[in-house]
């Protein structure tokens, strides 16, 4: 009799423990959880951790409008050092092969580039304060040398102190062997500056 009473308090004080564990337990969890949902990425953070290799752009205008987040970033945020040095490099897995080999067009003459030019900005308040990128029923597509191509339209509002201006571009992509969307180049998109009057 006096050994039931034994195992049955020994189950009890197990139970008990056992309880208290997955009470504890929850609470951590509960509290990381809070101590996660704190921790907002920064714009800058966001692009910097977003794995091209395994999450890539699915549309020529989703590869255009992560494009326009990297330069914003770059220019509103005055990327410098390595921050800058790793933005280009996330900007340049959006370029196709061709075109990040193009002479004059290498990852240290970009960064350098880069560099002069937000320092010529000085305290300046110079910021793209908005861009626009056509929907995917406005993508134009063709091919050029078999290659399955597609022109994308932005456009880009740029703050100089206390005048806006608007900049018009035409994003040119190919397709490479993995169908997906690459940046050959871009232009200014001149018919839209002459209907904006700018």
């Amino acid at each position: 009799m006096a050994e039931n009473k034994k195992t049955v308090r020994t189950v009890i004080v197990v139970v008990f423990l056992c309880i208290l564990a997955l009470g504890y337990y929850a609470y951590l969890s509960d509290k990381n959880a809070k101590k996660q949902k704190e921790v907002q990425l920064t714009e800058k953070d966001e692009l910097l951790l977003w794995d091209l290799n395994k999450d890539y752009p699915h549309s020529p205008n989703d590869v255009v409008k992560l494009y326009s987040r990297m330069i914003s970033c770059i220019y509103n945020d005055r990327l410098e050092g390595k921050d800058l040095e790793k933005m280009v490099k996330q900007m340049r897995l959006l370029y196709d092969d061709s075109f990040a080999e193009e002479t004059g067009n290498s990852e240290e003459e970009q960064i350098s580039n880069l560099e002069q030019e937000l320092a010529g900005y000085g305290k300046n308040d110079h910021k793209i304060t908005n861009y626009t990128v056509g929907e995917l029923s406005q993508v134009e597509y063709g091919k050029v040398d078999g290659r399955q191509t597609a022109c994308v339209d932005a456009v880009y509002t740029l703050r100089m102190d206390n005048e806006y201006s608007k900049e018009p571009q035409i994003y040119i992509l190919v397709q490479d062997e993995d169908e997906n969307w690459k940046i050959l180049g871009w232009q200014a998109n001149i018919e839209q500056n002459a209907g904006s009057g700018t």
